[in-house]
């Protein structure tokens, strides 16, 4: 990912991350990259269909720092199992 390829804070525009999964067959991973040299603070929102509220967190990065969420959806409190029975 390039500066030109990221969003910041001055763009209008945001980043959207449709059919995400987190059951036993599958999970979805996300990862956050700084591309400017600059400290930023990200808002990471998780919104389900049909849902009056939606989950919210606050991730600050130091410049050129990259952090990765493993099942980000479980880490917001959403997974669901799919297990047989």
């Amino acid at each position: 990912m390039t500066p030109a390829g990221s969003v910041g804070l001055s763009d209008n525009r945001v980043l959207q991350l449709l059919q995400l999964e987190s059951s036993d067959k599958m999970r979805t991973n996300l990862g956050l990259v700084e591309t400017n040299g600059s400290p930023v603070t990200v808002e990471i929102s998780a919104i389900l269909p049909d849902s009056k509220v939606s989950a919210k967190t606050q991730v600050t990065l130091t410049g050129n720092q990259f952090i990765q969420f493993n099942d980000i959806l479980k880490s917001f409190g959403l997974a669901r199992s799919t297990t047989r029975e």
